[in-house]
């Protein structure tokens, strides 16, 4: 049975009684889990740009001689240490904290959605 049908038909009606707390209390997972599935990869896009922005400074620096190499192993084998460091490393200070922030709400997005569903 469709949906609209399922809705618009009389003999459906009644069937499900939610008390208002149930009512709530779904209503509050949803949007707890919509949040989650909206954040999660908002966050994961600005991580990929923070990431291709490190990898391209490396690339492009002139003064890095034997340490570019050891940079760009790093930042692609483990980027989600060697972005921070590597910003941190060079004196982007702004864009370190950025990434570890984002890395602490990406922890505890699923925490809260957990909490508050």
């Amino acid at each position: 049975m469709k949906l609209a049908q399922a809705i618009s038909d009389p003999s459906m009606v009644g069937l499900v009684k939610n008390t208002p707390e149930e009512t709530a209390m779904a209503v509050a997972g949803l949007s707890s889990s919509l949040l989650t599935l909206v954040l999660f990869p908002i966050f994961g896009i600005v991580l990929f740009i923070f990431w291709i922005i490190a990898l391209v400074q490396v690339i492009s620096r002139q003064d890095l001689k034997q340490s570019k190499t050891l940079w760009v192993i790093l930042l692609l084998l483990v980027g989600f240490i060697g972005m921070p460091a590597y910003f941190f490393m060079e004196n982007k200070k702004g864009l370190g904290w950025a990434t570890i922030i984002i890395y602490i709400l990406m922890l505890l997005l699923p925490v809260f959605s957990f909490i508050f569903k």
